[in-house]
């Protein structure tokens, strides 16, 4: 009886790797079937672990672009900008998405860099003033955002935040501000498990922002409430030998005096 068993086994795993193999779905099917949401959920994966996959790469941005996305559609498809080969029509394409999603930066640099001299009817001109306009709005509502940061006045920060990055989409100070003013809110809230979640979106933004020591003391701030004491004073440490600008710099400093007192 054991051998019978042993193949009924075998037989049923089969079944269950054919049936996870089947789940498997190939982006570039998805595609040509106009199944542009699968494409783009089981492409961006699979586009990581193969970043060189130019094909792919195409087949990733223009779902992207079929889903509404395009702010994910310029994130996929700028990479290819580099090479020589890439023609006029794509990087127009590119720049004026990268218009629409707030890549600002990068729509920019194409209408002057690699878009000189392609000026009907002043159409350039006209796109790049738009380009300065846009950014001067969310340049003036994310310094909004940063007053109300330092007063502690959370939700109308995030707020201020999100309003420039309706501007300014792709600005990665602006993302991570916003994601620190949120990590802020969910660490004023009792339950501990929210506060975790706040420390989890301090993460998120120190990848975003590098290097900022602000991060550093908005998670100092997370830890103290969290009564994790010993943790958010070495997360004051870190901001003020990074260069913690005021108002910040004195807070840390009353911080710390109160932990060691």
């Amino acid at each position: 009886m054991a051998r019978p068993v042993f193949l009924f086994a075998i037989l049923i795993l089969a079944a269950v790797l054919a049936g996870c193999a089947s789940r498997v779905i190939d982006p570039r099917t998805a595609y040509q079937q106009g199944k542009y949401e699968a494409a783009l959920e089981y492409g961006i994966p699979q586009l990581e672990e193969n970043p060189d996959d130019d094909e792919l790469r195409r087949i990733v941005g223009e779902a992207a672009f079929s889903v509404g996305d395009t702010f994910t559609a310029v994130e996929v498809l700028k990479p290819m900008l580099d090479q020589s080969s890439t023609d006029i029509s794509f990087r127009v394409r590119i720049a004026d998405a990268a218009l629409v999603s707030g890549h600002l930066m990068l729509a920019r640099e194409l209408y002057t860099s690699r878009l000189s001299g392609e000026d009907p009817e002043g159409q350039l001109r006209e796109k790049l003033s738009k380009i300065d306009r846009r950014m001067r709005d969310a340049k003036a509502l994310a310094s909004q955002g940063d007053s109300l940061l330092a007063r502690d006045e959370w939700a109308r920060a995030a707020g201020a935040f999100q309003k420039a990055l309706k501007q300014f989409a792709a600005h990665e100070e602006y993302r991570a501000k916003l994601m620190l003013a949120q990590a802020e809110i969910l660490a004023d809230n009792e339950d501990p498990a929210m506060r975790e979640r706040a420390l989890l979106k301090v993460v998120e933004a120190r990848k975003i922002w590098k290097n900022a020591a602000l991060t550093w003391w908005i998670e100092g701030d997370v830890l103290m409430k969290l009564r994790r004491y010993d943790q958010g004073v070495e997360a004051m440490q870190k901001a003020l030998e990074m260069g913690l600008r005021e108002p910040y710099k004195s807070r840390a400093k009353q911080y710390l005096r109160s932990a060691t007192s």
